[in-house]
């Protein structure tokens, strides 16, 4: 029977802080499903007391938790998702930057140097588990807006592609637009305009012009530029196994291969699909398969 009972609220806030401060990412869809089954004063209360608590992480846990319900407030207003989206994760990364430069202050960190050098040394943490790593912390540092916006923007991706199998795992009742949102996702198509300003980053950052500020604002840009392509190309990848009916096992090991493994594979596809328009030749296909 699906019932919303505090137990499986507590459940659904347990999961939601912890696998978001081990994963990032799979915090999410237990939090979106908290919002819709609990409703918003629940929501945010935990949201406060718990990002409170989650010291010293707790701009993080704040940030994960509002793009979550910032997209569904916004949602709510009749706005579309693309603007759901936008304005969520612009709100979140504001929070995030305002509260985490208030925690470095307050630790006695305010200046540049001082922040690479705090980077250094949780970069020399991974290059001593992970010799092969080479990670120069005026990198991290330039390309800091864009690892955050792109973190958001998958946390964001994971909440709304994987809220349901919370619902079914737990049992809850589940909310009249329950999977809409992952269809609208694996249907994305980026808007043509933004292949220009795609195309102009790639250039900007690998001929800066002798423009140091260009070539990180340009870099910034192919990250995230990157990120929305891979969801286009994503959306690619699932056209094609639906079209063929693919199996469990045969999902698993695509998705495992390409999108855990080969990212940026992915991205390119996505970017191709401006031209090719894959999914259009797909769908064509397979409809004629199916009149034979």
């Amino acid at each position: 029977m699906r019932e919303a009972t505090k137990a499986k609220l507590f459940l659904l806030a347990a999961s939601g802080l912890l696998f978001s401060v081990l994963t990032v990412f799979f915090g999410t869809p237990f939090l979106r499903a908290l919002r819709q089954t609990y409703g918003p004063t629940v929501y945010w209360s935990l949201g406060i007391i718990l990002s409170a608590v989650a010291f010293p992480v707790w701009f993080f846990v704040g940030s994960i938790w509002i793009v979550v319900g910032a997209y569904h407030e916004i949602e709510k207003l009749g706005k579309g998702w693309w603007i759901a989206g936008l304005l969520s994760v612009l709100l979140s990364g504001g929070f995030g930057w305002l509260s985490a430069t208030y925690s470095l202050r307050a630790n006695g960190i305010e200046s540049r140097e001082q922040v690479e050098a705090l980077i250094g040394e949780m970069t020399a943490s991974l290059e001593a588990v992970i010799p092969n790593v080479k990670i120069k912390a005026e990198d991290v540092f330039n390309q800091m807006p864009s690892f955050v916006v792109m973190t958001l923007m998958l946390a964001l991706a994971n909440a709304v592609l994987f809220d349901r199998k919370v619902y079914n795992w737990l049992a809850l009742p589940l909310p009249e637009a329950s999977g809409r949102e992952a269809n609208k996702l694996l249907e994305l198509r980026v808007p043509d305009f933004f292949i220009w300003i795609a195309l102009m980053a790639l250039l900007f950052s690998t001929f800066s012009f002798n423009s140091k500020a260009l070539g990180i604002v340009a870099l910034n840009v192919v990250n995230v530029s990157a990120v929305l392509y891979f969801f286009q190309g994503l959306a690619v990848l699932e056209t094609y196994l639906r079209a063929i009916k693919a199996g469990f096992l045969m999902r698993f090991v695509t998705y495992f291969i390409l999108v855990g493994q080969f990212f940026i594979l992915v991205s390119i596809l996505g970017l191709i699909d401006f031209w090719a328009g894959f999914r259009g030749r797909i769908q064509k296909l397979n409809s004629q398969i199916g009149d034979r």
